[in-house]
């Protein structure tokens, strides 16, 4: 099997190396927006389970309340940021890998740029493999970022709740709706 460089995987007028990393520091910045989001709406459901007791000077918990849902928490169904999702930094990146695809296809029909010499070469698959590859590894990027994030976001919730606080059944009710994440609130 050939080995490819980056710069056989990109239009030959691309240059590779910067939209890679152009690529890597979008899904960077998504994963800290992400990573921002969550904290805030689990500070504000920490809040939602503890009460100031002014005899002791501290925050104690709440007897008789549960925690907030993960479901709700990631879907931030109270309302605190605008109903935007919490991966809706990953999905604009997954939105511009798809541009970004179609903006290497286009490129074929400007200027000197002909599709014709490209659908010449002795490799049927390289004009789709270089206006498809780096496109496709980002939409890559992108599912595996959402999946650890979750998996992660969902082991912080674990850890911090306290114990007797925890809702039933969080895993079985939080996987029917993950797509739900990556929607505004205002679509369902």
């Amino acid at each position: 099997m050939k080995k490819h460089r980056l710069t056989d995987l990109v239009p030959p007028w691309v240059d590779g190396a910067k939209h890679r990393s152009l690529l890597t520091a979008g899904l960077l910045f998504s994963a800290i927006v992400s990573c921002i989001a969550f904290a805030f709406r689990m500070l504000v459901a920490w809040t939602w389970i503890h009460e100031w007791d002014p005899i002791t000077q501290a925050n104690r918990l709440i007897p008789d309340v549960k925690m907030i849902d993960f479901l709700s928490l990631m879907q931030n169904d109270y309302g605190l940021t605008l109903g935007l999702p919490i991966f809706s930094g990953v999905t604009l990146m997954a939105a511009a890998a798809v541009i970004l695809a179609v903006t290497y296809y286009a490129g074929h029909w400007q200027g000197s740029r002909s599709v014709y010499l490209m659908r010449r070469l002795p490799d049927r698959l390289e004009f789709h493999r270089r206006c498809l590859v780096l496109p496709l590894l980002t939409l890559l990027a992108c599912v595996l970022l959402t999946f650890l994030l979750t998996l992660a976001f969902f082991g912080i919730y674990l850890f911090l709740t306290p114990e007797g606080y925890l809702p039933p059944n969080q895993w079985a009710k939080f996987w029917p709706h993950y797509m739900d994440l990556f929607l505004p609130l205002a679509l369902f």
